[in-house]
């Protein structure tokens, strides 16, 4: 009875290192990710460059919010409404507006986007920026 209870004990916890130890494996397997670049490519938000899409903003009415609301709505370059789109939900920061995301200055979203698929990176994508104000 005693040894069984003795190889009981011992199991356990050569089973609780054994995880302890797998955990110790495992984080190196993750620091092996590709380091991202400190910097983007060149011309990353430079506009022009390849065909650029659309920018729409649109107004609609939400009885939650019981008034009309402003959105930014970003199609691809050959948007079509026979194809399927992956769509990005964004947000502005404080103190802006959906159109902000868009803007030049800010991030410009769009133009990323138009190169991004433009260079074959990404496939054509929706965005869609709503107004956060109530």
């Amino acid at each position: 009875m005693k040894r069984q209870t003795l190889t009981k004990e011992s199991g356990g916890k050569i089973r609780h290192a054994f995880f302890i130890l797998a955990g110790f494996f495992a984080i190196p397997l993750g620091m092996m990710a590709q380091p991202l670049p400190i910097m983007p490519p060149t011309n990353y938000d430079t506009g022009g460059l390849y065909p650029a899409g659309t920018v729409t903003g649109i107004t609609y009415y939400s009885p939650v919010a019981g008034t009309n609301r402003d959105m930014e709505v970003y199609t691809p370059p050959g948007y079509s409404t026979s194809q399927k789109y992956g769509v990005i939900y964004a947000i502005h920061g404080i103190g802006a507006w959906p159109d902000t995301i868009f803007a030049g200055w800010c991030c410009g979203a769009s133009t990323v986007s138009d190169n991004l698929i433009g260079q074959g990176k990404i496939h054509g994508v929706i965005i869609e920026i709503g107004r956060a104000h109530v």
